[in-house]
């Protein structure tokens, strides 16, 4: 957690030197979860620096593209984590010496995150497409599971009774050939006698 301060450059911050700033993090109750203080001060410019920095930046300073200021990076926190009985909901500035004049203040808070929490908050869309399709693809590994519970059984019923009906229609078809073979060769008389289906070993007269 990060404080930027942008401090006017003016006789009066110079004249207060050292100042300190203070965060308060609190709950939406008021409770004081935590507090820290930093101090600094503007950066030292000699007067000669200052006349040669006039100079050059005084065509920026009269359009207004630029301004006699200094941006101080305060760090506040290295390491925080939140209390989860007691979650930050307000952040509190506090500047301990009030005659200080400040152009704004803005806070940069960056997440340390890792694991999956760090996928989601840097890659959104990605974490998103394997997140849903691992869900579809779990929801039709149990769709395919159950339709095999419930319809396989019947499935396998139906398929052997259609190969049975196959295996006697096949046997009627040979028997049928046989007899019509055994008669053709009886009366292009290459065979004395005549063989029945059910028994051919047993000639007919």
């Amino acid at each position: 957690m990060t404080v930027y301060v942008e401090l006017p450059e003016s006789p009066v911050n110079e004249d207060i030197g050292m100042f300190m700033l203070c965060v308060r993090l609190s709950d939406k109750y008021g409770y004081l979860v935590s507090s820290s203080c930093r101090s600094s001060r503007l950066r030292y410019k000699s007067q000669l620096y200052r006349v040669i920095h006039t100079l050059f930046m005084a065509p920026f300073y009269l359009t207004g593209l630029s301004a006699e200021k200094q941006l101080i990076q305060l760090e506040m926190y290295t390491d925080f984590e939140e209390d989860q009985l007691h979650p930050v909901t307000d952040i509190y500035f506090e500047m301990l010496n009030h005659d200080i004049q400040i152009y704004s203040a803005k806070l940069n808070i960056i997440a340390n995150l890792g694991g999956l929490r760090y996928l989601m908050f840097h890659w959104p869309i990605v974490s998103a497409c394997l997140g849903i399709g691992s869900n579809l693809l779990f929801v039709f590994f149990i769709f395919s599971m159950s339709w095999r519970h419930i319809y396989g059984p019947e499935v396998f019923r139906n398929e052997q009774n259609d190969f049975l009906d196959r295996s006697e229609r096949l046997d009627e078809f040979d028997s049928e050939d046989d007899s019509e073979v055994s008669d053709d060769l009886c009366k292009k008389d290459f065979l004395p006698f005549k063989f029945s289906s059910s028994s051919p070993f047993i000639p007919e007269q």
